[in-house]
């Protein structure tokens, strides 16, 4: 009797063991999966943060970049404007050189026909050309090639080209159709550029620096001038075209006189055909990255002379220096951006391997 009691009650004790270590085993798998649904919702949670962070810190590290590069693009204009600007005070000071050197040579040439009487003798005028020509080699050698080449003519009042520093012509010319000569009738003893033409008895490109003068009798006798080589003219600014710029000069009228382009400054002439312009220059028009129809152009009066400069950089040529000097910047933000996705992509991979 007392043996099958214990029977039972050991039974019984191995049927509460049994069922309380079932319980423990429940409990402790409870508990595995709660610590992994907590790491798992960490990883998460520690991802989700991160991702926020990338976001923000991309987002900032791009406005950084795009307001750093804007800056530098305002600065890239600022400079092809001073380029245009300074391009345009190199041809003033080049071409007020050539005016007053040609004034002086005109002026004393007046006085010595004035001295000589010559206006009554066409031979006497051909006389006081050709000896005026050893003057003008000074001036030349001290002037850089101002002459080279260049001749002196005398033309009468009734506009027809009676002699030349190399003497009488052989066939009067009548030349009514420059356009200095009408000027020089109004405005004595102001020299007045006119337009490269072909010279009547050289045959090549000149530009006309002519003075209207007056006789013993203070009447107008006629207009000499001194024939200037355009080649020569042009070569002074072989490095504008090496800075890309261009340039014009205008008349009173903004009428085109010479260029180092005829093609461009006729095509944008709506630009500065009614422009008022003072000594100090403005800004024509400007730059801009999006349209490379754009050019900056730039304009100013010519101190102390009827004349303005055009001067001008093609929207292309602008673009090509700009775009040249922000590629730098380019490439920075590509790097930043590119090294931020790496990182992330980095983080993620590591977190996976951890699950």
């Amino acid at each position: 009797m007392f043996k099958e009691k214990n029977t039972t009650a050991n039974k019984e004790d191995k049927k509460i063991k049994s069922k309380s270590k079932a319980k423990n085993k429940d409990i402790v798998k409870q508990v595995k999966n709660n610590d992994k649904s907590i790491t798992s919702f960490s990883y998460r949670s520690a991802l989700n943060k991160l991702t926020k962070s990338f976001a923000l810190i991309l987002i900032l590290t791009v406005i950084v970049v795009m307001y750093f590069s804007f800056v530098r693009y305002k600065i890239l204009l600022e400079r092809v404007d001073n380029e245009v600007e300074i391009s345009a005070n190199q041809v003033e000071n080049v071409f007020i050189d050539y005016a007053n050197i040609s004034e002086m040579l005109l002026m004393h040439l007046n006085h010595k026909m004035l001295e000589n009487d010559a206006f009554k003798l066409n031979s006497k005028i051909t006389q006081v050309l050709s000896t005026f020509n050893d003057d003008a080699k000074v001036i030349n050698s001290l002037g850089n090639n101002f002459i080279a080449g260049g001749m002196f003519y005398w033309i009468d009042s009734k506009k027809n080209l009676i002699a030349s520093s190399n003497g009488l012509v052989s066939r009067v010319i009548n030349l009514s159709n420059r356009d200095y000569l009408s000027k020089t009738e109004k405005l004595l003893l102001k020299v007045q550029v006119g337009s490269p033409v072909i010279g009547a008895l050289s045959g090549q490109s000149i530009i006309p620096m002519a003075i209207g003068v007056k006789n013993n009798q203070d009447n107008f006798a006629g207009t000499i001038v001194l024939s200037l080589k355009l080649e020569n003219f042009l070569n002074r600014f072989r490095n504008l075209k090496e800075r890309n710029v261009e340039f014009a000069i205008l008349d009173e009228n903004n009428k085109l006189i010479m260029s180092s382009s005829d093609d461009f400054f006729r095509k944008n002439q709506e630009i500065y055909s009614n422009i008022s312009v003072s000594e100090n220059g403005m800004i024509l028009q400007n730059f801009s990255l999006f349209s490379l129809n754009s050019n900056v152009i730039y304009a100013k009066a010519i101190n102390n002379q009827p004349y303005k400069i055009i001067s001008a950089m093609r929207g292309k040529n602008a673009y090509k220096i700009i775009s040249r000097e922000m590629l730098p910047n380019l490439i920075e933000l590509i790097l930043i951006v590119l090294f931020l996705i790496t990182t992330k992509i980095s983080y993620r991979l590591i977190v996976f391997n951890k699950k």
